[in-house]
């Protein structure tokens, strides 16, 4: 609920705010509750990157990229985060959050957010790799034609360390990968393994395979049926 209070603040004071360029920062103040704490009583991992989407809100409303992204019928995703935790924030310290896009490739864009304290000091840097999306077709817009549509051409040089972490999402993506694969042939061979033994895979019951005739005392609508009255004759 503060979460949702926090967005709604965010969102209308962005639209009562100055509007910035595609490349400006946009700075937003807050101060930690007693609801951001963890049991270290300081501010919570998670929390920072709650706190950076709101970071986002206020720069894509401000800069007019979410505006014009929502009357084309695209949507942006947010496809990974990296962050670096250097000091902590006590319960009602206030800080700064100062967003800002860094540059943008073929597919993505890449914003950075800078948590800092009232003395101005360095709390924690994020940055976030979002792409955007169209609703209709179900595939990505090239970020350099939305930037494009911003004014901006070609994108700032990017930090050497979103290249190298393009180059281990690529290697994380494809473990990733590899443990599905492995998950779902495990699945395949134990759901054979069931099928070998005539047993149920979720309730772990025997079941009658085709080729087993019934018994002597099988039950067919709960009334026992003899042998012989499947031979088309009664005994004497």
């Amino acid at each position: 609920m503060k979460l949702l209070a926090r967005l709604a603040f965010v969102s209308i004071r962005a639209m009562l705010r100055p509007n910035l360029a595609a490349l400006d920062a946009s700075e937003c103040h807050f101060r930690v509750l007693p609801t951001d704490l963890d049991v270290q009583l300081h501010m919570n991992n998670g929390r920072f990157l709650q706190i950076m989407d709101l970071g986002r809100i206020d720069l894509l409303l401000r800069n007019g990229v979410l505006q014009n992204a929502i009357s084309k019928g695209w949507r942006m995703l947010l496809s990974g985060v990296m962050i670096r935790y250097v000091h902590e924030l006590r319960p009602f310290e206030r800080y700064a959050l100062r967003t800002r896009i860094l540059g943008w490739d073929r597919r993505f864009f890449y914003i950075e957010h800078r948590f800092e304290n009232s003395k101005g000091r360095l709390v924690a840097l994020g940055t976030a790799r979002a792409a955007i999306a169209d609703r209709a077709s179900r595939s990505l817009v090239p970020a350099d034609h939305v930037a494009a549509d911003h004014g901006h051409a070609k994108s700032p040089a990017l930090p050497f360390f979103v290249r190298t972490w393009n180059e281990s999402d690529s290697q994380m993506r494809k473990e990733a990968s590899a443990i599905e694969r492995q998950h779902d042939a495990a699945q395949r061979s134990d759901e054979l393994d069931w099928r070998r033994w005539g047993l149920h895979p979720a309730m772990n019951e025997r079941v009658p395979m085709p080729e087993e005739a019934p018994s002597l005392h099988e039950e067919i609508g709960n009334v026992p049926v003899p042998l012989n009255s499947f031979e088309g004759t009664a005994s004497t």
